[in-house]
């Protein structure tokens, strides 16, 4: 018989600290850290941008909101094949859960992750999608 998969650790609420460097945000994290049940981690050279970025992409796409919205199932020969079945709020959050599971990784117990970052700026086009 095989082992049982430990249950997935899902805080309650995350916090991200979005700033500029030399303003203090290692302090904050510090200060956050020191709170039972907080675990903030620190910068992750702007590993989550990509992610929004792929998650805009489908969002905003006009060919797959088309088809999502027709209720016609594409077949094989069709350039856009299976679009229909999209789900951008799924996929959203697919990504978000395996950002925390994989490289946010909070440790049990933890109420509150999170990270800091700031490294905004380097993309500003992209921070409302960012900040989605």
């Amino acid at each position: 018989m095989g082992k049982r998969a430990a249950p997935e650790n899902r805080p309650q609420s995350y916090v991200f600290i979005v700033t500029y460097g030399r303003s203090g945000s290692t302090l904050l994290q510090n200060m956050l850290n020191a709170i039972p049940g907080y675990q903030i981690r620190g910068e992750n050279n702007n590993a989550l941008l990509p992610l929004a970025q792929s998650w805009k992409t489908v969002r905003e796409s006009e060919q797959m909101r088309a088809l999502h919205c027709s209720q016609i199932e594409t077949d094989p020969s069709h350039p856009w094949y299976g679009a229909e079945k999209v789900n951008p709020f799924a996929y959203g959050q697919a990504l978000a859960n395996t950002f925390s599971r994989t490289v946010l990784r909070p440790d049990p117990g933890i109420r509150v992750s999170g990270f800091k970052e700031i490294r905004y700026h380097v993309h500003p086009g992209a921070f409302r999608t960012y900040m989605d």
